[in-house]
């Protein structure tokens, strides 16, 4: 009997199609689709290079994960339940799709958007804690930052759990009683209220994550080319930001709406493309070295393996089985020994430079007369430049 009406009143002129309506249901699929492996990746890189490379994993490092396994929470429950109930219009929608269940999952992704937006953004902070150590406003401004998006999700979690408890639902097996009765309930008026208002806080926290780094990189005594670079690898965020700043105007507009399945499913699948891109730039300061260490290691594996094959086929060539003579230890060097360059191990290294005291480790074997022979072959390559014959 319910299979056969609408869950809404159509507009004047249109008629339910409950066979193949529009949705937004398989834009979700593609959009998670997409970007869950790139979150995949982006922790995986992470923790590589804190584990492996740095070798310095901290509680930044543990939020991140734990952030992982809530936006992948969020995408698994958004997927479960978009498809007929969630997606096309409501009018396109049987009444008999309108269940406790597809209630109850609407609520536990608005609760994991708060538990996975909260851990995204502290997490952020906590590395700039880090980075920014040794200046004191930065402290300031970071735990003043943490307090408050703590604080105002978990409110928003409590909330929704209290106001949205299914002990307040009506008790009837009647669909149009149902539906009826929960749009007029304290989980439904009052809840987008609340999401309006959590959009808004959103894209303010947002914006205020980003500022910290841009300003504290701008006023350090740094290089213009690497203040600039700095600032762009944090900036890569903002991407995150506008999903943000699309889902506040969706979510206003869903408070004058009646077409719940079809603003939900928009603001749910904006909401995962703003959880899982934030994720995706929180990992970009910590792996940002890890393809320059590949490509550099890379590189120099293979320049090795030729030099000394082409150093091989051309004596074998030149020289056939004539022995090498030896180089006398006070024979003349052709040019000054090259000094290593240096390696940047971690974002906190590209800021501040590197405060190990670790020796460095020579690349190629030395005797002792060549090490002993530096300093003089210096003052020659200097006489020479300053008094040239």
């Amino acid at each position: 009997m319910f299979d056969s009406l609408p869950a809404m009143q159509p507009p004047p002129g249109v008629m339910p199609n409950f066979i193949d309506p529009p949705s937004l249901a398989p834009a979700g699929r593609i959009l998670i689709g997409v970007t869950l492996p790139l979150v995949l990746m982006s922790v995986v890189s992470r923790l590589y290079v804190r584990l492996f490379i740095t070798r310095a994993t901290g509680a930044d490092d543990y939020l991140c994960v734990v952030s992982a396994a809530g936006v992948i929470s969020y995408c698994a429950v958004t997927l479960s339940i978009l498809g007929d109930s969630l997606g096309p219009h409501q009018w396109n929608v049987r009444l008999s799709a309108i269940t406790p269940n597809y209630i109850t999952g609407s609520i536990v992704v608005t609760c994991l958007y708060s538990v996975s937006a909260m851990l995204i953004k502290t997490s952020l902070l906590v590395l700039y804690l880090r980075v920014f150590q040794p200046v004191k406003s930065a402290n300031i401004s970071i735990w003043i930052g943490i307090g408050t998006i703590v604080l105002f999700y978990v409110i928003c979690i409590i909330t929704t759990s209290v106001y949205c408890n299914s002990n307040r639902w009506p008790n009837t097996a009647n669909p149009v009683e149902f539906l009826a009765m929960q749009a007029e309930s304290s989980c439904n008026r009052p809840q987008l209220t609340l999401s309006a208002a959590q959009g808004i806080f959103s894209t303010l926290s947002d914006v205020y994550v980003l500022i910290i780094p841009t300003i504290l990189v701008w006023g350090l005594r740094l290089p213009l080319g690497r203040r600039i670079g700095i600032c762009g690898i944090f900036l890569v965020g903002s991407v995150a930001t506008g999903c943000s700043i699309a889902t506040v105007y969706f979510r206003f507009h869903q408070r004058v709406s009646a077409d719940f399945s079809w603003d939900s499913a928009l603001n749910m699948i904006l909401g995962a493309a703003e959880l899982n891109v934030g994720i995706i730039c929180s990992c970009i300061p910590v792996s940002f070295i890890l393809p320059k260490r590949i490509t550099t290691t890379s590189w120099t594996s293979i320049r090795e393996y030729l030099t000394q094959h082409l150093r091989r086929s051309g004596s074998a060539t030149a020289h056939g089985n004539e022995p090498k003579p030896s180089r006398s230890p006070d024979a003349p060097r052709h040019g000054l020994p090259k000094i290593p360059s240096a390696t940047i191990r971690g974002l906190r290294t590209f800021i501040w430079g590197d405060s190990s005291r670790k020796p460095v480790e020579l690349t190629e074997m030395s005797d002792y007369a060549e090490l002993g022979s530096v300093d003089q072959e210096y003052h020659g390559h200097l006489k020479k430049a300053l008094h040239p014959v």
